[in-house]
């Protein structure tokens, strides 16, 4: 379908288009030289030590995960009101996702109160997930982290481009964990990254990425040689530089990119403000988002579902963020008497509207505009 107004959109140009060219044209496409400068120019924006870009989000939290030695038996808290690769990497590792309730429908993050009373001990990490790129309180989730001895992971999809405090989100922790899906910040398609100011947990990552071997294909290219040992039973997490080359660029236009996502998003809270049928949800105060997307509260699931039908009628798409990850078929089982009823409630009232960097004002008309219908017509 073609809509008027998409919920996501890249933001491409003809510098993306000469990149990649570039790249075919070298005839080097696997991980390679521009794999590198993306690390290090990347490591350089975050203020992190150490960037190790892979194939995908998802690989990075499995990596993230791995290289701290999460194994079975062991138990990581994690909220349900994620995308569910947040759950899937803790279960690949054979340990167990814990799931804690959110705050709040207001403040979507994770509640430290609740995730100290699901503790046991065998909880070995937390994996915390600024929703919808919302920054949360990161003194008191350090503190948290500290009080219990718990290795902090961000899952930090969402995150690129959020701060707090003047420090970007995702380099809080042990490791932080980025996307760079198509619908992401910084997009390109496909791929992820993991960065971490610890020295030997970027060794033990960067083995771990191509099957635990001691040598890159791009670095036995260029010294001729055969050898490699392989030290650790790794993965194939590599990415292309496709994914480099195009990283690049979203790179360097990245201030830019958040800028107009910055400007939508206050052009919704102008629509909506005063109309207290619509909740727009917020992390700390003392922090910036990204605005990775712009997710609303309505009253209950009913008028939820009308307003989604006059933004249908409209042209335009929207989505839901998310259905809460232990009603899924693959965890109901386990998670049966799981009560989240902040994540459960969200759930029910969430709406995500569109949000990329080519909303123009005259789009943000007509999606607040058909907000409005559905809740007049309600």
């Amino acid at each position: 379908m073609k809509w008027t107004i998409p919920l996501s959109d890249i933001a491409y140009g003809p510098d993306e288009l000469r990149a990649v060219e570039k790249v075919i044209t070298s005839g080097w496409l696997t991980m390679g030289p521009l794999t590198d400068k993306f690390e290090a120019a990347i490591a350089k924006h975050l203020g992190a030590k150490h960037a190790i870009l892979v194939s995908s989000g998802t690989a990075a939290l499995h990596m993230a995960l791995v290289s701290l030695g999460i194994g079975p038996g062991d138990e990581v808290l994690v909220p349900s009101m994620t995308f569910v690769a947040s759950a899937n990497s803790i279960r690949h590792c054979g340990a167990n996702p814990v799931f804690a309730d959110i705050e709040s429908p207001e403040f979507p993050l994770l509640d430290l109160r609740d995730a100290a009373s699901r503790l046991t001990p065998r909880t070995k990490a937390l994996m915390l997930v600024p929703y919808a790129g919302l920054p949360p309180r990161m003194e008191e989730v350090h503190e948290f982290c500290r009080r219990h001895r718990l290795q902090l992971i961000e899952d930090a999809a969402h995150a690129l481009g959020g701060s707090h405090h003047g420090r970007a989100l995702g380099t809080f922790g042990a490791l932080g964990c980025f996307s760079f899906f198509s619908n992401k910040n910084l997009a390109t398609g496909e791929g992820g990254l993991v960065v971490t100011n610890n020295a030997t947990l970027a060794r033990r990552l960067r083995l771990l990425r191509s099957h635990g071997m001691t040598a890159t294909t791009w670095q036995r290219h260029n010294a001729k040689s055969l050898g490699y040992d392989v030290v650790a039973l790794g993965h194939n997490y590599r990415p292309t530089e496709i994914t480099a080359a195009l990283g690049l660029v979203q790179l360097s236009r990245l201030t830019a990119l958040q800028e107009a996502r910055a400007k939508a998003a206050a052009l919704y809270r102008d629509a909506f403000r005063g109309d207290d049928r619509v909740v727009m949800p917020a992390g700390d105060p003392e922090g910036v988002p990204s605005h990775h997307i712009f997710p609303i509260l309505l009253p209950n699931s009913r008028l939820r579902d009308r307003v989604r039908q006059a933004l249908l009628e409209a042209g335009v798409q929207v989505s839901h963020h998310y259905p809460p990850v232990h009603t899924f078929s693959a965890y109901r089982a386990q998670f049966r008497t799981a009560r989240l009823p902040n994540t459960e409630l969200f759930a029910r009232r969430e709406l995500t509207l569109p949000m990329h960097p080519n909303l123009k004002p005259r789009h943000v008309q007509i999606v607040t505009d058909a907000v409005k219908r559905g809740l007049k017509h309600a």
